[in-house]
């Protein structure tokens, strides 16, 4: 004897959960391993050429550097957009960028990762 409409259909297979990671946990990754760069006391300038006078003392403090240059995945993260001419892969460094554009990338990825780099 067979039974119609009796049996629960098979349930749906699960559908995958998307974990949102937050953008300062992407950041972070993403910068990768700073390293120590001790600060120490040198002679700065030349008082031989006029454009380098007075040679003075410079005493600079300890700071981190990054291992790897900045990519253009890293910039993208920060900035929303890549400027970047090169377009090989995220994991490539972003170049074809100012001195200016880079001080607004380290101004936003202080207040977006709530670090100070």
């Amino acid at each position: 004897m067979v039974m119609h409409g009796c049996a629960s259909p098979p349930a749906p297979p699960p559908k995958p959960i998307k974990v949102e990671v937050p953008l300062a946990v992407q950041i972070q990754e993403s910068i990768g391993e700073l390293v120590e760069i001790q600060g120490s006391c040198y002679q700065m300038g030349n008082n031989q050429v006029h454009s380098e006078r007075p040679q003075h003392l410079s005493c600079p403090d300890s700071f981190q550097l990054a291992t790897t240059e900045v990519t253009q995945q890293l910039w993208q993260l920060v900035m929303g957009d890549n400027p970047a001419y090169f377009l090989s892969g995220q994991d490539q460094p972003v170049e074809n960028i100012s001195w200016d554009q880079v001080q607004s990338f380290i101004k936003q990825l202080n207040m977006v990762s709530g670090e100070t780099y």
